[in-house]
């Protein structure tokens, strides 16, 4: 997992039609713009289902890379995770680098590879954090969807690709 610079990805949420919309002066959450297959779902599960699902959709699509972009600061997820992540040694590496974008919003790059950290970092979340400005938002650079884990039990999905959303229709409409 690495940060990158907001401005490296302006041009992809561009060309996937992602938007951001300004919840109130903490929480920014992106959305996809308006087209005839977009597709929402709103899930209120379980906080220990919520890594579950999202890791169950990753799984089903098969994305080389995503993009985690929080709808408030990482200072808010951060702050959130440290005791339940701090015997973590992969979290250690990247909360160290962290430090430096504590108070932006800047997308972390995540690859397959890193899924169980995601995983890890999902489930502590949904224990630990309460509100919109600790949810995590998950958008993969190769299709349009946003996914939104946001503690302690909301889970949305927005996909503006009927093929994908065939995969994962089922985990999205319990």
């Amino acid at each position: 997992m690495e940060f990158v610079e907001s401005t490296e990805v302006e041009e992809v949420m561009q060309n996937l039609q992602i938007g951001a919309e300004v919840v109130n002066e903490h929480v920014c959450r992106l959305d996809l713009a308006e087209q005839a297959d977009l597709t929402r779902h709103e899930l209120k599960l379980e906080p220990e289902q919520l890594a579950t699902r999202l890791d169950e959709i990753l799984g089903r699509l098969s994305l080389d890379q995503l993009l985690l972009v929080p709808t408030g600061k990482w200072s808010d997820i951060l702050d959130a995770v440290a005791f339940g992540m701090a015997e973590v040694e992969a979290w250690q590496e990247f909360d160290h680098v962290a430090t430096v974008h504590r108070n932006g919003r800047d997308p972390v790059l995540c690859h397959s590879t890193d899924l169980p950290l995601l995983r890890r970092l999902i489930e502590i979340l949904s224990r630990d954090g309460e509100g919109e400005e600790q949810s995590l938002q998950v958008l993969a650079p190769s299709t349009r969807m946003v996914l939104e884990v946001s503690p302690p039990d909301r889970f949305r999905a927005a996909f503006a690709d009927p093929v994908r959303v065939d995969l994962v229709s089922d985990l999205l409409d319990s």
